[in-house]
């Protein structure tokens, strides 16, 4: 994706490398925001209700993140993708099987702990300090699956 412009303190090469890397994580974004919904739609059981309004929130807050994103994108001088089409051809999914046996909660953290975590490896590769601290810091402050912080 070409960048035409760059926020000050950045060249729009550093803008494109860290621009491409949100656009990543948009993708993987907005893919969390539909699995959670789907939960919300289709979870059935004791828990139902509990579950039902938990996938409500979560949605939201993941929906708040792709907004996040989507504007430093366009802050970087980019496009945002996020048309179904655009994150289909954007978005890589991980690999990874979850056995029918596992509970509920790892099903839904999975996705939340493989979209959390994609986000710090991008973070080395722009070429200055700046960039890094152009990706969000809320990443690093909201709580992952399973953390005991």
């Amino acid at each position: 994706m070409r960048h035409e412009y760059a926020p000050a303190g950045m060249d729009t090469g550093d803008a494109e490398k860290v621009g491409t890397i949100l656009q990543e994580r948009l993708a993987s974004l907005i893919d969390l925001s539909l699995v959670l919904k789907h939960v919300h739609w289709n979870v059935i059981g004791p828990g139902f209700i509990a579950i039902h309004e938990l996938m409500d929130e979560q949605t939201d807050v993941t929906r708040e993140m792709v907004d996040e994103a989507a504007e430093r994108i366009s802050t970087l001088g980019g496009v945002a993708a996020g048309l179904a089409q655009q994150v289909v051809a954007t978005y890589v999914p991980a690999k990874i099987s979850m056995p029918s046996a596992e509970p509920l909660s790892w099903r839904i953290s999975g996705p939340w702990t493989r979209c959390m975590r994609r986000w710090e490896p991008g973070i080395a590769k722009p070429s200055s300090r700046s960039l890094a601290s152009t990706v969000s810091a809320r990443t690093y402050s909201s709580p992952r699956p399973g953390d005991s912080s």
